[in-house]
């Protein structure tokens, strides 16, 4: 079964981080890429150790234009 493609936009909130870290804990869902507004504190750190777990080489960016990889991947 192919996996479940996700992006979270208010990744860095309570229910952002929340869903995030549930979603890196299943492996029916593959976390494509999560959001913040330009300018928070957060922008820019890994996903995985914003959650609490080990680094998944995926950052939580303002602008969807360059995450990676592409949601079609």
């Amino acid at each position: 079964m192919k996996n479940i493609s996700v992006s979270i936009p208010g990744g860095n909130g309570r229910m952002g981080r929340t869903l995030l870290g549930l979603i890196l804990d299943n492996p029916k869902y593959k976390l494509v890429s999560s959001t913040c507004l330009p300018g928070e504190a957060e922008e820019g750190i890994d996903i995985g150790l914003l959650v609490g777990k080990k680094k998944i080489e995926k950052s939580l960016n303002s602008c969807l234009l360059y995450t990676s990889p592409s949601p079609r991947d």
